[in-house]
């Protein structure tokens, strides 16, 4: 279902600049996305977030920003032809609610939005790994 979803990816929607913590539980440098935060002003943010009504919230993380050890963290494994063809998934091992001022940004109904723990298909899309969170 994510595949037939992919053409709307990047069409009206707002998207907004984000630091994304792949350092695991409760951040504490274990492994899958922990939190996101406001990407400061004139810095190279790693990730963006995007909202979509009919999708939900939509993770771009940009690759060609992290190190390849974040890469490991985020999806397990170093990005190669190979990786790329695998059922890969994004670890979130423990809920986190996302700040209510990025909700603010991407104008989301929600004045609260939780990311449930659990695994994430990851989507390659040029030199970005998608993550879709479903608005329940």
């Amino acid at each position: 279902m994510l595949i037939t979803c992919l053409p709307l990816l990047g069409f009206g929607q707002s998207e907004i600049q984000v630091e994304t913590n792949f350092d695991g539980r409760h951040c504490r440098g274990d492994r899958g996305a922990c939190s996101f935060t406001p990407a400061e002003q004139g810095r190279s943010a790693n990730s963006s977030l995007a909202y979509d009504p009919k999708q939900g919230l939509i993770l771009k993380i940009k690759t060609n920003n992290l190190s390849n050890k974040q890469i490991i963290k985020a999806i397990g494994e170093p990005i190669t032809e190979t990786s790329k063809t695998k059922d890969l998934k994004l670890t979130v091992e423990a809920d986190f609610d996302v700040e209510s001022v990025l909700l603010r940004q991407l104008n989301m109904p929600n004045e609260r939005f939780t990311i449930r723990a659990g695994n994430y298909p990851i989507t390659f899309k040029d030199d970005m790994l998608l993550v879709v969170f479903k608005i329940e």
